[in-house]
């Protein structure tokens, strides 16, 4: 199962007896683990409100094994993986059972050699959010390292996903966060910059690079992500020739990115000339808000 390479581990998944975790986290760590993917110190330590034992758990993740990976069962792969497995059982806001989850993960710690270090996957309803990352934060250990997942819906409008990031940042800096969000609610935050050009060009100023040398970082950091590149131009000229100009500008565009090494792949690009204006009006200042190139974020 193991590989020396990685960082020794505990996953500690909050919503251990969901139909998430059933369905897609433990027949995905299994998957890591038939291909020697996972760390040789590594454990995993379920957390949900259901009372059942370790050994309980790990029968009923078995099960699912079974049922849900895309990889055969193999009894000693399955062997490896649930030899880390523990489970405790608590309310999330419950002080005596968090402090039960920090005893079992200082035990886990012992007997695993995981040193401390920690991936928390909240795979709970958006409702107990606060109440775990609070816990968690509360008791993070001084050593080691911490990750933290937050399972989708992040919030339900852009409101409650401010306030949940407010939430995080009291106890986690931005690298410790990875959120699982709707396309909706990443592209609302506009995580890729526009550019705007000049009149009738197609030419990216400095301005423009420096924008898009931040979405390359960003591509980078997410290599699975997929982009859809759209060309936009002012009111002034034909239709045809503004859609073959944001044509030209979402190709400029993309052939940057790829110049900067995001693959070609991961970028689809259209234009909608002057069909979706960002601003109305008839002034310079307006047209100019209109000659740009916009990203949305895609579905994979």
């Amino acid at each position: 199962m193991a590989n020396q390479d990685l960082a020794p581990q505990a996953i500690v998944i909050f919503g251990a007896s969901g139909d998430l975790t059933k369905r897609k986290l433990i027949p995905a760590l299994y998957s890591l683990a038939y291909r020697k993917l996972l760390p040789e110190q590594f454990a995993i330590v379920g957390v949900a409100r259901s009372p059942q034992t370790s050994k309980q758990f790990a029968s009923a993740m078995k099960q699912a094994v079974k049922q849900f990976a895309r990889d055969p069962f193999r009894q000693d792969v399955w062997d490896a993986l649930a030899a880390g497995m523990r489970y405790v059982g608590t309310e999330f806001s419950d002080d005596a059972g968090e402090d039960r989850l920090g005893q079992m993960l200082e035990e886990v710690d012992a007997e695993r050699g995981t040193g401390g270090n920690r991936l928390y996957y909240l795979a709970i309803p958006p409702q107990a959010f606060t109440d775990a990352v609070t816990e968690i934060g509360e008791r993070r250990d001084r050593e080691g390292w911490v990750r933290l997942i937050v399972e989708k819906p992040f919030g339900h409008d852009l409101d409650s996903a401010r306030k949940l990031n407010e939430l995080l940042h009291r106890w986690f800096t931005e690298d410790e966060i990875f959120r699982n969000k709707t396309l909706a609610q990443l592209n609302d935050e506009k995580p890729l910059g526009d550019i705007l050009f000049a009149y009738d060009s197609t030419d990216l100023s400095d301005a423009a690079r420096a924008i898009l040398q931040k979405d390359v970082d960003w591509m980078k950091k997410w290599p699975t992500t997929k982009v859809m590149v759209e060309g936009h131009a002012d009111s002034r000229g034909t239709t045809e020739y503004n859609l073959a100009l944001g044509e030209r500008r979402a190709k400029s565009t993309m052939n940057y990115l790829v110049s900067q090494g995001v693959q070609a792949s991961r970028i689809t690009i259209i234009s909608y000339g002057e069909e979706r204006p960002a601003c109305t009006q008839k002034t310079e200042e307006c047209w100019a808000k209109n000659r740009r190139a916009h990203f949305l974020v895609k579905p994979r």
